[in-house]
């Protein structure tokens, strides 16, 4: 709930793990910062109830097995990563996924086993680093930090890149 107290020892060392092999598993997060955030349950089903903030450039969102559903809500990381060949879907919905992180601050290099829906969402990065986008189609995508690579052979159905020192495989 809002007022609930939640205090991470450090962004980057916190770290929240959610389990769940059935059902649907509501997150709830109030606003709250919460850090390194895994989820991973083979067959759980994750789906946000309202915006999540895992803020400073160190911290990930990690898909292992299973659904995450961004529900519409927004998304605001450090990094996001998928990268192993288990059974597993990411939902973007209709919100805004922001990272912040560098290196690999958005990591979809494996993709078997992966089932990706955009939605119509909008991802803003806006630090430099890799985008390992998993040669899969995403809806608005906007580039906003300077050195920033683009890794795969990826389908934008919107790009902005507002940035310099961008790196791509495009033509």
């Amino acid at each position: 709930v809002s007022g609930m107290t939640y205090t991470l020892g450090s962004a980057s060392s916190s770290a929240l793990k959610f389990t769940s092999t059935s059902g649907t598993t509501l997150i709830t997060t109030a606003g709250k910062n919460v850090g390194n955030v895994t989820f991973d349950g083979v067959g759980g089903y994750f789906q946000l109830q309202d915006a999540m903030t895992n803020s400073g450039i160190a911290t990930t969102i990690t898909l292992t097995n299973g659904t995450f559903d961004a529900n519409g809500f927004n998304v605001t990381m450090g990094r996001f990563a998928s990268t192993n060949s288990n059974t597993r879907t990411i939902k973007m919905g209709s919100g805004t996924w922001t990272t912040s992180g560098s290196a690999n601050f958005w990591n979809l290099t494996t993709t078997t086993g992966l089932t990706f829906d955009a939605g119509t969402s909008t991802l803003i990065a806006s630090s430099a680093g890799n985008f390992s986008g998993g040669s899969l189609t995403y809806y608005i995508v906007t580039f906003t930090g300077n050195g920033i690579t683009i890794l795969g052979n990826n389908v934008f159905n919107t790009l902005n890149v507002n940035t310099a020192g961008l790196t791509t495989g495009l033509k």
